[in-house]
């Protein structure tokens, strides 16, 4: 027994391989079936069925076409073809082989609780797959499980540490939906039950719980989405993607100065651009910072008077102008 360990776009995919295995066909399977929907892309879906088609009435036996053909269904959108498909490759193989891609099946068909059977089923046998942790957590997500989804996130970003922006935003996403309770020490009660004559009690003077509810520490996951946000600027490089969650982020838990400093530091990213400024004279509008947020604004407007119209700087244009009417309301 021994590992084999396959990079993929998706990540590395590592497997356990046992004697009795084939493993020149093990790893032919694993890079047809990460690539499945790589290949998908750059040809169409009809030609690729074709094309797997002629190959399986040939090879009918032959699994890893199977779960190519399935994988294509699935992508496609046919759910039922994408079944048979699968649950015939089980039956010609190691079962496990087919696990991810019927989890990817049950999930793009909204089947979840059967869609994370099968991703725990695959992820047991191949513990580094990145993207069978990201879909799990998904998967789980959905079904109302989000401290499964995200713990398998962060093992997501630990095995795919240049995941994408949306990937980040996705997880702040749920973060910022959740209020965490902090522990804390409670006085739980003043009255020892067990000692205590019920009929002998002053209900008017004792407390229903004693509890000191000031112990106890609620806060949003503001701040967990903030890290995380942070944290994957840190990885993958300030983006503007990330840092304008965070800025709407700032502004949700009321730290208006901070959004401003995150903006700013978008400045050079952006060249200040006439829609920078416009961004940061919204921000500085809504600290009060009139004087500021005019000063930009009439700069960008002189910026856009000398560039030549599109329906973008039109559009800003317009902004420019609603933000000019709003100031002068202000002032």
């Amino acid at each position: 027994m021994f590992w084999i360990t396959l990079p993929s776009p998706a990540g590395a995919a590592t497997a356990v391989v046992s004697g009795y295995m084939k493993t020149l066909r093990f790893w032919v399977f694993l890079y047809i079936s990460l690539y499945s929907y790589a290949a998908a892309s750059h040809q169409g879906v009809a030609a690729q069925l074709e094309r797997i088609d002629k190959a399986i009435e040939s090879n009918p036996q032959n699994q890893v076409l199977l779960i190519q053909r399935g994988a294509l269904y699935s992508h496609d959108g046919q759910y039922d073809r994408a079944e048979k498909d699968f649950l015939r490759a089980e039956s010609l193989g190691a079962p496990v082989s087919v696990a991810y891609e019927l989890g990817l099946l049950f999930y793009r068909s909204q089947a979840f609780a059967r869609a994370r059977t099968y991703f725990d089923r695959y992820i047991k046998q191949f513990p580094q797959h990145a993207s069978a942790y990201e879909y799990r957590a998904r998967t789980a997500h959905r079904l109302g499980d989000t401290k499964q989804a995200l713990a398998d996130f962060e093992v997501f970003f630990e095995l795919q540490p240049k995941a994408s922006p949306g990937h980040y935003i996705d997880v702040a996403k749920i973060y910022a939906a959740e209020t965490f309770v902090n522990k804390t020490d409670v006085i739980k009660t003043d009255v020892n039950k067990a000692n205590v004559d019920e009929t002998n009690i002053n209900k008017a003077n004792i407390s229903k719980t004693n509890v000191n509810k000031t112990n106890v520490n609620k806060t949003t996951g503001l701040d967990a989405a903030i890290d995380l946000l942070d944290k994957g600027m840190a990885t993958i490089g300030l983006t503007p993607q990330l840092q304008r969650y965070a800025i709407t982020l700032e502004l949700n838990r009321n730290q208006p100065d901070k959004a401003i400093a995150r903006l700013q530091r978008l400045e050079p990213l952006l060249k200040g651009s006439p829609s920078w400024k416009l961004e940061m004279a919204q921000l500085f509008l809504q600290t009060g910072k009139t004087a500021q947020a005019q000063q930009l604004l009439n700069k960008a407007s002189a910026e856009l008077a000398v560039l030549k119209l599109t329906p973008a700087r039109i559009s800003l244009a317009e902004k420019i102008t609603q933000l000019n009417d709003e100031l002068a309301h202000r002032l």
